[in-house]
């Protein structure tokens, strides 16, 4: 009985912190390879620039796999995994429109400085 409830607390470890880290490691997959196309729907967007899309991405999804397992260790006592899956999700959408305001922000200064 002692070890399921051992064996069980570790599970609930891994899982709990296991979107931070996939977040983490698709955001270092980005950084480092960001000339490979992904499957970031912000490439369709802007073609051209794929390399800074990935590159944005990726450091976005590092900075949210860390501030979601930060987050998962304060409220540790009263998570659930629907809350778990729902903050991951949200992540992921939040990084990518902060990526999408970031080009476009970026866009638009080079616009105005060919000016």
């Amino acid at each position: 009985m002692r070890d399921t409830i051992t064996n069980d607390g570790v599970l609930n470890t891994v899982f709990t912190y296991l979107p931070g880290i996939v977040l983490i490691l698709g955001g270092y997959l980005f950084i480092v390879f960001k000339n490979i196309q992904w499957n970031n729907p912000l490439s369709l967007l802007y073609k051209s620039e794929k390399q800074v899309v990935n590159e944005i991405t990726g450091r976005i999804w590092v900075i949210g796999g860390i501030s979601l397992s930060i987050f998962l260790t304060i409220i540790r006592p009263v998570h659930s995994p629907l809350l778990i899956i729902a903050l991951y999700l949200l992540t992921i959408v939040v990084s990518f429109l902060i990526t999408f305001v970031m080009i476009k922000m970026k866009k638009s200064k080079d616009k105005q400085s060919i000016k």
